[in-house]
């Protein structure tokens, strides 16, 4: 206990380095009275036996200060909270990584359509599509179908379909999505062996994941026929737009380039290579390799 010029008593720990309680010691407990002020107020002081000092106590008796005894938590926190700073530091692009979807991706894409005849006009349509992403580790997206083709004339096909898709974006994140479509396609006469079509398509996507939507596609499609010695086949060229009315902006864009072949009278077969661009979806760019095989019964 420690004496100001003024008399008072200034309470301090009495403690060991290791921290361990001072025994024997003369202890002096106070008790204040009254609300005077700091200078002016009346207290009594007891004086209590030797003896061993209780634990977390001053050298008068009173409870040791918070502040005081938080010093030894104040040395050491800091030192705790820079090393738990610096394991954040280190794992959090990894955590970012697995938590956010890539940009681009690498997936397979793999089509299988039924066409039925029914008449010389109308077509009756299946169809089904599996593809593989996630730089081709694991499917993604399945896809199932159906629809009609109506040929008013010979240079115009109407389209109603209805389509099912369930899509797995991530290894834990799944939706699914119905689909109503109506497409008009024009197919222009033939210019030097060259086959010019356009087609018009809207879309209603009632999907799970968001807010329906209606989208609006138009795809252009050049097709030519080609030769190598006794090998037939046509030389496939397109580019499809997208525009979409929840973000109300063109949203995405495919480039694509393929070939197919007339294997038999009942079955057509195409590959192709595909690049979509898209700023909106995750992942938005992709590069896809393609197979279409069409069966006409």
């Amino acid at each position: 206990m420690l004496l100001t010029s003024r008399g008072d008593e200034v309470l301090r720990l009495c403690r060991l380095m290791c921290g361990g309680a001072l025994p024997h010691r003369r202890c002096f407990l106070k008790y204040l009275r009254g609300c005077a002020s700091h200078g002016r107020r009346s207290r009594d002081i007891y004086s209590t036996p030797d003896g061993k000092a209780q634990p977390f106590r001053t050298s008068g008796g009173t409870a040791a200060s918070l502040c005081k005894v938080s010093n030894y938590t104040r040395r050491h926190l800091p030192r705790t909270l820079r090393f738990g700073l610096c394991v954040l530091l280190l794992i959090q692009p990894c955590i970012a990584r697995a938590q956010t979807a890539p940009r681009s991706d690498t997936q397979s894409w793999n089509d299988v359509q039924l066409t039925i005849p029914l008449n010389r006009q109308f077509d009756f349509l299946i169809s089904t599509q599996f593809r593989a992403g996630d730089n081709l580790r694991r499917f993604v997206d399945e896809r199932g179908g159906f629809g009609l083709n109506y040929k008013p004339s010979k240079y115009l096909t109407l389209s109603p379909s209805y389509l099912y898709a369930a899509m797995q974006q991530s290894r834990t994140q799944r939706s699914h999505e119905n689909r109503l479509s109506f497409a008009a396609t024009v197919t222009l006469p033939k210019l030097k062996a060259f086959t010019l079509t356009d087609r018009n398509l809207f879309e209603r996507r009632l999907r799970s994941f968001a807010a329906d939507a209606t989208r609006y596609r138009n795809r252009v499609q050049v097709e030519h026929p080609a030769r190598i010695y006794d090998f037939k086949f046509n030389v496939v060229v397109s580019d499809e737009v997208f525009y979409d009315s929840s973000v109300r902006a063109w949203s995405r864009n495919r480039f694509q380039i393929g070939m197919n072949r007339k294997l038999n009278k009942h079955l057509i077969g195409e590959i192709y290579y595909m690049r979509q661009s898209d700023a909106v979806t995750t992942p938005g760019d992709i590069n896809v390799l393609g197979t279409f095989l069409r069966f006409r019964l």
